[in-house]
């Protein structure tokens, strides 16, 4: 290589997929698998019956095995012919039954391999095989089996996937070899290194002038002859499929009956000084001379890249193949700075959207395959006929892909994920047709673990995504299940609203705090909670035991409301909606917001009981029971009804004597604080009725305290937090600085203490404002 290498910019990994450059270092380790693999059965069949012509067919970046399959074929039997699987319909049921059928296909799953299938096995299931990768067996699978037991051969290759077969070509030109030559000790014949000096040659067709920037390239005009040829269709297909350059493939003599001059017009055109075209030489030992001549007739200033095998047998194509993937991979990640194996794709536009939604079997019903002697149906212009489109605009967006809109749903409340929303709906990002890559960029992993609505959807009861995807598509939805569901969108929500004549119609709504905020009540506990978030799996707890004596702490952006608020809140919701206070009722209002906000720290045991079908409790003695209880203790009246209803609300899952214990011993201190009882009081009633020893000092307990999860052992330091505070955010930084279960003991004794001691206002606010609007409105209504 001779020109400079402007590889400023270094391509990214996207969604896990390797660089090109990476797989190919693994190609060795193909070849040598396919060299241990059965070719047995693939042998006979290609050699069995050679009077049979063979068609070889194969879809997208499989054309090319198939393209080596006719070859070699040709070379060793008869002809051979390959075309795709579209292209078949230019042969006539009879062309196929007087011929051998070879599929390539990865999957045997797309369209294009299921159409194809279906009809070998219509037509001539004797003769027919498929070569795949695949393990499935899925129905066409099952269906050739049927037809033939020997129509499917497979060899499982474990590949990394892209967006072209990078890997999988080796392997299936690997196992073509070995069934057509014998030969299974080939891949220490090649020498298959990384060095792009010994793989490929860019120069200019005169030697001493030197070539432009391989960047300014745009354009390749590839040529061929011999073991080049299914070569030729493989960088074809790498550089489109990669949207790398355009590419033209050509036989060499072909190119010498006038197609030379769309390559020398380009370069000696006064109005093109610089040229973004170039040549593309592949070369065995039978095509020296031809190239050699070639070159010496064409322009000077012509780019040339010269790709060169010594090998003049079938195992020449490997080798051609080999060094013209290592150019791929150079020419994409060094010059266009974009990975081949998953490429820029800056228009946007989903790959799945053409290869299946863009149907081709009505048009073979109706006509069928080419027939000199088929009648001609009636005409009808399909062409101008309206067809179904796969976007739609949504406020003012507009989504070339249903798909893509409908994945904005999965994103939560975080002003990250408004961010994220934003960026996909920018057009220059390239997402709004894209659904692949909105999911592999944002919402695969976030933190270790998926956005949790995302999670959501992969449990029961998210039906409200189900109206989602009906409104998407333009049917009637549920409005109700579709406004419970508070659907988010660039930092604010979406509401639906269903006008008179059956229309659905929808609005972003921003988020806000009402007017005055309670300083007093939940907040208290939903604060304490945001504060101890930030410290809970601090594992220095020495430095956690620190903050004792702090009088003051910011809310900072890394924390957060986890578990205490959320199933707080689902009481909240509970005790206003359900008069009859219902377990079955509290029980799936624990399970819907379970499932909604399930990446929020909700504890091993809660979660398996929320999947479980079984609705008994499991007999937890935690502080799960306690850190919830707060809205019975501001709801009851008399302390008798806050006690049983406390008692309720543990029982559901907390069945034990510790665990009713700690929720009622909560929720009375709550009672008995903002009814006018002292602190003596209190501190008297709980220790008496529930036998906890409050007759202790947070510097006496911060030495030796653990994290411990037991209500027992964690309910009566929070009260004592309380007890000692003077002020509530004291009774907050005291319940932290004991190194425990910072999040729900700082809510319990934000509980206690907000009663009678206001939340500050700036931090009732920013803690709020942390609530996605679905809390908030629970929290607006019981306030009021």
């Amino acid at each position: 290589m001779t020109t400079k290498q402007t590889n400023l910019l270094q391509p990214k990994t996207r969604g896990g997929k390797a660089l090109m450059s990476t797989l190919l270092t693994n190609t060795r380790a193909y070849l040598e698998q396919a060299e241990r693999a059965d070719t047995e059965p693939l042998r006979q069949f290609l050699f069995s019956n050679p009077e049979r012509p063979l068609i070889a067919m194969g879809h997208g970046g499989a054309h090319s095995s198939a393209s080596y399959a006719a070859l070699l074929y040709g070379a060793n039997c008869g002809l051979g012919r390959v075309v795709t699987p579209y292209l078949a319909n230019s042969l006539s049921d009879q062309t196929l039954r007087n011929s051998k059928l070879l599929l390539v296909s990865t999957s045997l799953k797309n369209q294009d391999a299921v159409y194809i299938a279906n009809r070998m096995i219509r037509v001539n299931p004797e003769h027919s095989c498929a070569l795949t990768m695949s393990r499935d067996e899925n129905a066409i699978i099952k269906r050739m089996l049927q037809s033939n037991p020997n129509s499917v051969i497979r060899h499982h290759f474990e590949r990394d996937k892209g967006f072209i077969s990078v890997n999988g070509t080796f392997a299936y030109f690997a196992l073509l070899y070995k069934a057509f030559t014998g030969d299974d000790d080939f891949s220490h014949k090649l020498a298959l290194s990384t060095d792009s000096a010994d793989n490929y040659v860019y120069r200019c067709a005169d030697e001493t002038i030197a070539p432009p920037d391989l960047s300014q390239i745009s354009q390749f005009t590839v040529l061929f002859g011999s073991y080049g040829e299914p070569v030729a269709h493989k960088m074809e297909s790498n550089m489109t499929e990669a949207g790398l350059a355009s590419c033209v493939i050509s036989d060499y003599r072909d190119e010498c009956h006038g197609r030379f001059l769309a390559l020398s017009n380009f370069i000696s055109s006064p109005n093109h000084p610089q040229t973004d075209c170039a040549l593309v030489l592949l070369v065995t030992p039978r095509e020296e001379s031809v190239c050699r001549n070639l070159l010496n007739r064409l322009p000077g200033r012509l780019p040339v890249v010269i790709i060169r095998t010594d090998i003049d047998t079938p195992l020449g194509s490997i080798d051609l193949l080999y060094k013209m993937s290592i150019f791929t991979s150079d020419f994409g990640e060094k010059y266009r700075h974009s990975n081949p194996n998953d490429p820029n794709n800056l228009g946007g536009i989903d790959k799945r959207v053409f290869r299946d939604h863009v149907r081709f079997q009505d048009d073979f019903a109706l006509y069928g395959p080419l027939s000199l002697s088929a009648g001609t149906p009636t005409y009808t212009n399909r062409f101008s006929l309206n067809t179904i489109c796969s976007g739609i605009d949504v406020l003012g967006v507009r989504f070339g892909s249903i798909d893509a809109a409908a994945l904005m749903a999965q994103f939560d409340d975080s002003p990250e994920a408004a961010k994220e929303q934003a960026k996909i709906i920018a057009p220059e990002n390239g997402y709004l047709n894209n659904p692949n890559h909105i999911v592999s960029d944002f919402l695969t992993h976030r933190y270790g673990t998926p956005h949790y609505r995302k999670q959501e959807l992969d449990r029961d009861g998210a039906k409200w995504y189900t109206e989602w995807l009906k409104w998407l598509h333009g049917e009637p939805a549920d409005v109700s299940l579709l406004n419970s569901a508070y659907i988010n969108w660039l930092g604010g929500y979406l509401r639906f609203t269903q006008t008179a004549d059956g229309r659905i119609t929808v609005e972003r709504v921003e988020r806000s705090a009402p007017e005055h905020l309670p300083q007093t009540g939940l907040i208290g506990g939903i604060c304490g909670e945001v504060f101890g978030s930030k410290y809970e799996l601090e594992k220095d707890k020495q430095k956690v035991k620190k903050l004792a004596g702090k009088k003051d702490m910011k809310v900072l952006k890394s924390m957060t409301y986890t578990d205490d608020t959320i199933l707080s809140l689902a009481i909240a919701k509970w005790l206003l909606d359900n008069p009859e206070h219902s377990k079955d009722s509290l029980i799936d209002l624990f399970r819907h917001f379970a499932n909604r906000y399930q990446t929020y720290s909700f504890g091993r045991k809660f979660q398996e009981w929320v999947k479980s079908s079984d609705r008994a409790p499991y007999g937890a003695g935690s502080n799960g029971s306690a850190m919830r209880v707060a809205p019975v203790a501001w709801y009851a009246h008399p302390l008798g009804e806050c006690l049983a209803l406390a008692k309720t609300t543990a029982e559901v899952t907390h069945n034990s004597p510790e665990g009713i214990r700690g929720a009622q011993a909560v929720a009375a201190a709550i009672y008995l604080n903002r009814t006018g009882s002292s602190k003596d009081e209190i501190r008297s009633y709980i220790s008496q009725t529930f036998g906890y020893n409050l007759h202790r000092t947070t510097d006496e307990i911060r030495p030796d305290y653990a994290f411990e999860t037991a209500c027992d052992k964690s309910v009566p330091e929070s009260i004592i937090c309380f007890l000692e505070a003077e002020s509530f955010m004291d009774a907050v930084i005291r319940a932290i600085s004991l190194g425990g279960d910072t999040d729900t003991m700082a809510c319990i004794a934000g509980n206690i203490a907000a009663a009678t001691m206001p939340v500050p206002e700036d931090v009732a606010l920013a803690c709020y404002n942390k609530l996605p609007q679905e809390l908030r409105e629970i929290l607006n209504k019981w306030n009021t």
